[in-house]
């Protein structure tokens, strides 16, 4: 190597080396800050409400007990923390609410089993390992951008209990650029990004030809093909178990805030609205009754998280969803014989 180059390298690792060091350093901090943040209390945890599961990885302490069926139709909702919230107010409730006050629809009785953080892959084993024994004569399947993963909530059992982790490895590594998932397992440079107006700005430069939603480690599976083979699978299986057990199935797709964006739909509006139809063509295979809730939202329908909806907007969906369990016939017809 010529020695005025080997000069020029020892004169930049001298740059970059400390720079990587104190990064390194800094990184170590917020991690092991971070660490004992959410370690184990001696009286709970964050996921002190949930306990393991061998099959659903984790489940809710206090499991919904709707007790024996009576004369009304059960419905039983499989979800995620988009159809949880306080009794008589979330998405479920709101739901049952709207059905039971149409005249043209059978008196039903509605139950939730949303578990924040679950995928699709988790509601298919809850409905197979608790959801059956409650005789529903209809399951909806409120599905989030963010189901398209096996596991989307990285959880540790510690002493016995159970500890969040952030987002899996798997989700982690489905964005798209080395540097974004640098970004997203680094908790120093998640805490920059928030608190420094440069550090946005140049997180808004690397996406201006892209879209928030590729970035994201739980959304951007979505917006890839592959890993709806894992949905189309998943979703033959409810529709298997809804044959044999003579109950109705049902999707409803929640979207994603961004989704409403006029510079995404002017740039290229089928790739922005590509997950619902993935989802359309699945459930159309499997002959499944699906309902977009797109059309019948809005960007204000969100909380500042971009995926939860607000009280107007889990108003609107929920009319939208006794709507359509109406106009489609999905409660009112009655479910097949099974065993």
């Amino acid at each position: 190597m010529p020695h005025n180059l080997r000069l020029a390298l020892y004169a930049l690792a001298a740059v970059v080396l400390p720079f990587v060091a104190l990064f390194v350093l800094i990184e170590a901090g917020f991690q092991i800050s971070d660490a004992l943040r959410t370690r184990p209390a001696n009286t709970g945890t964050q996921w002190g409400v949930n306990v393991y599961d061998p099959d659903l990885l984790y489940r809710p302490r206090i499991l919904p007990n709707p007790g024996p069926k009576g004369n009304q139709k059960r419905v039983v909702i499989l979800g995620d923390s988009l159809i949880g919230g306080p009794r008589g107010r979330n998405l479920v409730d709101r739901s049952g609410r709207f059905a039971n006050q149409d005249a043209k629809l059978p008196r039903s009785e509605w139950v939730s089993t949303g578990v924040p953080g679950y995928t699709n892959y988790q509601e298919l084993a809850y409905l197979k390992k608790f959801g059956l024994p409650m005789q529903p004569d209809l399951v909806g399947v409120v599905f989030c951008l963010n189901d398209v993963h096996q596991y989307l909530a990285d959880v540790k059992v510690v002493n016995g209990r159970l500890v969040g982790a952030g987002v899996t490895s798997e989700a982690a590594s489905a964005t798209q650029g080395w540097t974004l998932r640098l970004a997203r397992r680094s908790l120093f440079l998640r805490w920059l990004k928030s608190k420094v107006s440069l550090a946005r700005s140049v997180v808004d430069l690397y996406e201006k030809n892209g879209y928030d939603f590729d970035y994201r480690p739980d959304l951007s599976t979505a917006w890839q093909d592959a890993p709806w083979t894992m949905i189309r699978n998943q979703l033959r299986e409810m529709r298997e178990l809804a044959n044999q057990y003579g109950f109705r199935l049902f999707v409803a797709v929640v979207p994603f805030a961004e989704q409403y964006r006029q510079d995404y739909l002017a740039r290229d509006r089928n790739h922005v609205l590509k997950p619902q139809a993935m989802l359309a063509g699945i459930t159309h295979e499997l002959d499944i009754p699906f309902l977009d809730l797109y059309p019948s939202l809005d960007r204000g329908s969100f909380v500042p998280d971009r995926i939860h909806l607000n009280d107007s907007g889990q108003e609107r969906a929920a009319a939208k969803i006794a709507e359509f369990l109406r106009t489609d016939e999905v409660l009112s017809a009655e479910p097949r014989t099974g065993p």
